[in-house]
């Protein structure tokens, strides 16, 4: 057995010190793993939560760095899309990305909250403003005040693709949105971007993604981060 760096002792599965004390750190050579003595066993270093006597939340903070994968909706002929009751309290904010072909000629893509179970909030409380460039070069503007729904894009008799950043929406507050998207509206190709804010505060469990007529088939992920 020998000792390199900060007291991190050189050993195998088979020869553990005997007498370990609390903080210890070894380094086995024959399974690769570096491990630390809690008080009353060897635990890995990559191995922090609360069976270890480090708290559940602080393994949480380390699991949530990034973008994490929460759900994959897959869908065909579809009328809608929804995450319901995915909004917890493990996350702060989320991000749905969607990838999808429409049936109908010239459909918008819109989105309501959610509240316990598949309650669509339907009330006059969305409030969109944005711009939108389509492939001719020309520009318009969009706004919509107090639908019943957030605009999260075109996608035409084609393919349409975008991402809906949402944030806090599982706090009681005003629910704020970022859209940007791809498509088509059946004649041009378009892309743009939306900001929608839900104007009365409101705990929202889930999201609900649908077309103006006809259906969809394709994708859509979701993703938790800023925990």
């Amino acid at each position: 057995m020998s000792v390199i760096g900060h007291g991190v002792e050189i050993v195998t599965s088979s020869t553990r010190p005997t007498s370990p004390f609390d903080g210890m750190q070894i380094y086995e050579t024959d399974t690769k793993k570096v491990l630390v003595y809690n008080g009353s066993a060897w635990v890995e270093v990559s191995d922090l939560d609360s069976t270890d006597g480090v708290p559940t939340t602080a393994q949480t903070k380390l699991d949530n760095i990034g973008l994490v994968h929460l759900a994959t909706n897959t869908f065909s002929s579809a009328a809608s899309t929804e995450f319901a009751d995915k909004f917890t309290s493990n996350y702060p904010n989320y991000l749905i990305q969607y990838d999808l072909i429409a049936s109908a000629s010239a459909p918008s893509i819109r989105g309501r909250y959610l509240g316990t179970g598949s309650t669509q909030r339907t009330t006059n409380n969305y409030f969109s403003v944005g711009t939108k460039r389509d492939w001719n070069g020309t520009e318009s503007s969009l706004v919509i005040s107090g639908g019943d729904n957030s605009f999260i894009g075109e996608v035409g008799n084609g393919r349409g693709s975008g991402q809906v950043w949402l944030w806090s929406p599982e706090l009681n507050r005003s629910g704020a949105q970022y859209s940007i998207f791809w498509g088509h509206n059946n004649t041009v190709l378009q892309a743009g971007w939306v900001g929608t804010q839900y104007n009365v505060p409101q705990q929202h469990n889930g999201f609900h993604l649908y077309v103006t007529s006809g259906t969809i088939t394709g994708e859509a992920y979701l993703f938790g981060f800023g925990a």
